[in-house]
């Protein structure tokens, strides 16, 4: 699906000079190639949605053309097009691109259900020869400022033939982490990251979407970016095939902190609500549980810990893709005070503690506006205490659970 654009003339170049040659084109709608691919793969388009496919463009310098077009100086000398990469390597005044422009401004993003904006492109073998293949992807060798991987989580999503043939080859991978194999997604952890002992049968060929969100803590002001996919050979490391994505970040990028709220403390057994503070826009809530695993989608979630945890909060603004983290610890409590009775009170007060598991506990009820206390020695085999506050004045005192030498609970009670 391919054919000449057009040709243009260029004009005498002088040694060491240079000369940018513009080439008229008016590319069709790429919308109209969105179904190239499988569209019944429902997993697939959800996640990256049908993003139009790219356009792949080859230009050639043709130096003192005969009748029929052929260089005179400067003759194609490998003629075999249907391996591109070799082609363009060995013949010279040959120049291959394959570009994607990543547009963040909001109007030029699919958002529906996309978490990811990016592009997608085509992998496989498109000769009549099967083969295994390595998928890189990498930052440009050379860049000013940061690198798109230090601002930006680049995730990655298979279609579900690509991920069957990686699944088939031992999902042999560098610097890719899997962050849901439900829906075929993976993470970039390092530069350069591989997908490796991909096998494809001759002529056939499976997309793949790379996506790029951004991270409120880390932008630098930065407004472009490029990135770069290769496909290689896996038996000789020969490049076959590739895109350049350039990411473009708009001057009014809306920012935003993604809030989890304060830290809490629950007793044993019992539940907390964690809630997130809305951004102000549309956004995806994501809760993570201490051990890294996606708990709950959806702005708030209960959570009943048996163990004290950091649970993380992931926030995707849908317009963008911007993200934003935040922590939230859940402690449980190991030393409490459990009960208060009566309170008020006028002549005694039972305080119910758990301390079974210190070595030594005392509970300290401070005197209002003297700075002064009373201390009372726990047994930590028993589960309360009862406290004659007879010739307590009357006032609001304050009682601090101390175990193992640390204030770990503290309470109230009244005097009358």
């Amino acid at each position: 699906m391919g054919d000449t654009i057009n040709v243009v003339l260029t004009p005498l170049i002088q040694p060491g000079a240079s000369h940018i040659v513009k080439i008229p084109w008016q590319p069709v709608d790429p919308a109209n190639y969105a179904n190239l691919y499988d569209s019944t793969d429902s997993l697939f388009w959800r996640i990256a949605a049908p993003e139009p496919h790219h356009f792949c463009l080859l230009a050639r310098i043709v130096w003192a053309a005969d009748s029929m077009g052929t260089s005179l100086h400067d003759p194609i000398s490998y003629t075999d097009g249907s391996e591109i990469g070799r082609y363009v390597q060995r013949n010279n005044n040959v120049i291959w691109k394959n570009f994607s422009v990543v547009d963040l401004q909001g109007d030029n993003v699919a958002v529906d259900g996309v978490l990811s904006p990016g592009a997608m492109i085509f992998v496989g073998n498109a000769l009549g020869t099967g083969g295994t293949f390595d998928l890189e992807f990498t930052d440009p060798r050379f860049y000013h400022g940061n690198p798109v991987t230090a601002e930006a989580d680049v995730t990655i999503t298979l279609s579900t033939g690509l991920w069957g043939k990686w699944e088939d080859g031992g999902y042999l991978a560098e610097n890719i982490e899997i962050i849901s194999a439900e829906e075929h997604r993976v993470v970039v952890t390092g530069s350069p990251a591989r997908l490796k002992n991909l096998t494809f049968a001759a002529h056939e060929r499976n997309l793949l979407h790379v996506g790029f969100n951004f991270m409120v803590e880390e932008l630098s002001g930065k407004s472009l970016f490029d990135y770069h996919v290769v496909q290689r050979k896996s038996s000789d490391n020969q490049v076959v095939g590739g895109e350049t994505y350039r990411i473009k970040i708009p001057e009014d990028f809306k920012r935003f902190y993604a809030d989890a709220g304060a830290d809490v403390a629950v007793s044993p057994g019992d539940s907390s609500l964690l809630s997130a503070s809305e951004i102000g826009e549309g956004a995806i809530y994501k809760w993570y549980d201490p051990a890294g695993e996606l708990l709950h989608t959806g702005r708030e979630v209960t959570v009943s810990p048996s163990v004290t945890g950091k649970y993380r909060l992931e926030v995707i603004a849908e317009a963008d893709g911007l993200k934003g983290y935040d922590e939230v610890t859940v402690r449980v409590k190991e030393f409490e005070i459990l009960s208060i009775s009566p309170n008020p009170t006028t002549d005694e007060v039972t305080i119910g503690y758990r301390a079974d598991a210190a070595t030594s506990a005392h509970l300290m009820v401070t005197i209002p506006y003297s700075g002064a206390s009373h201390d009372y020695v726990l047994d930590v085999g028993e589960d309360e205490i009862t406290i004659d506050v007879s010739d307590y004045g009357v006032g609001t005192y304050s009682v601090i659970l101390v175990c193992n030498g640390e204030g770990v609970d503290a309470s109230s009670f009244v005097v009358q």
